[in-house]
Order: structure tokens, then C-alpha cells, then sequence
């Protein structure tokens, strides 16, 4: 492992590192599902996400947060998880996770790694209460959201458009004591299988 920030059983988080750059851009350049986020499929440059990289280290107290999720036994990067909008003050902060197309998804490497993310938010930097967007009618992530504990909040109607036509977007949100309930239970169907 390399610069761990949380560990996993599979996976572990680490701060993002200028030489990622060229792998998320190829993770983007594969994407099928245009579901990924609100502004649809759209090819990303490995100078683009170097830019992103340095700027997220060059802030000293960030509002954003991205942490790289990689195996535990290859070191391999196989996607990511983050913050944006970090309120420190109010203790709040929304969500985001990616993964690489493919053999990734699927698995349950997302869920162990927002599992962590989740951690790191509620027992390291004491948020309150972290919120996450779903696009369109995209129920993988809206499932894999639920399995992590989030509550679904509300509905933004008609939000963004989409090949051709507005959709709505969910609103989920989650609070340490709804996450650790979550927690205990994936860690006790992972166990049993």
C-alpha cells in the first residue's frame, strides 16, 4: 500500500497523485454510462485531471475532498471517492464516488470504499450529515447509495437534461448513526458469504 489514508479488507484510500492523471482520463475515455454524472458522457484529458489534482493540494483548508481507491494487494487505482461543498462550520458536505469501467463495478469495491469515505467524514472530520445526487433514473447508484445507509431526502424535478428531455434528481442524505447501522450490516452479509 502507498500513503494509506483508510484501509479496507480490499481496498484503501490514499490522497490523489499527479501520476493519476493519465489513469482517470483513460477510466473516462472507456465510460459507456452516460449516468456517471449531470453532464453526461463527455471525454476528460489527463491534463484536465492533473490540473484538478494540483488544485485540490493547493488549497489549504479545501472544500473538496478526492481520495483514490485502490487494492490493497496491487496498489492498483480503480477509482475514486470525495466531498464537494465541505462545511466545516455546519458539518455538512455532498458525496461523490467513480469507478473504472468494467471488472470494477459491480463487486462491491464501491461500497467498501464510500464505507471508508464515510469513516474518514464521520469519525475524522466530525461532519454532521453528508448528502448525494442521483441523475436521471440511474437506480445502480441510487441502490448502491441505500446499502451504504442513505435516507432518500427529496426530488429535484426536471433538474437537467438528459438525451433530449429533462429529468428529475434525488436527493439522499446520511447521518453517522444511519451510516453505522449500514456499516454493520454489509460487514455482517460480507462475512456470511
Amino acid at each position: 500500500m502507498r500513503n494509506p489514508l483508510m484501509v479496507g479488507e480490499r481496498v484503501y484510500l490514499r490522497a490523489e497523485e499527479p501520476d493519476d492523471a493519465l489513469t482517470m482520463a483513460s477510466f473516462y475515455a472507456r465510460e459507456i454510462d452516460d449516468w456517471t454524472d449531470d453532464y453526461g458522457r463527455y471525454l476528460q484529458s489527463p491534463i484536465a485531471f492533473r490540473k484538478w489534482i494540483d488544485e485540490n493540494a493547493d488549497t489549504s483548508i479545501p472544500d473538496s475532498l478526492t481520495l483514490q481507491s485502490c487494492l490493497r494487494d496491487t496498489d492498483e487505482l480503480i477509482g475514486w471517492v470525495g466531498l464537494f461543498s465541505i462545511n466545516y462550520v455546519n458539518g455538512t458536505a455532498e458525496t461523490f464516488s467513480y469507478f473504472a469501467p468494467g471488472e470494477w463495478r459491480g463487486k462491491g469495491y464501491g461500497t467498501e470504499s464510500k464505507h471508508l469515505l464515510l469513516e474518514y467524514c464521520f469519525d475524522h472530520l466530525q461532519l454532521h450529515i453528508l448528502q448525494s445526487y442521483v441523475f436521471g433514473s440511474n437506480e445502480r447508484s441510487a441502490a448502491a447509495l441505500r446499502r451504504q445507509g442513505y435516507q432518500a431526502a427529496g426530488l429535484l424535478r426536471l433538474d437537467g437534461p438528459r438525451r433530449g428531455k429533462y429529468l428529475d434528481t434525488w436527493v439522499f442524505d446520511i447521518k453517522r448513526d444511519e451510516w453505522i447501522v449500514a456499516r454493520d450490516e454489509w460487514k455482517r452479509r460480507r462475512a456470511a458469504s
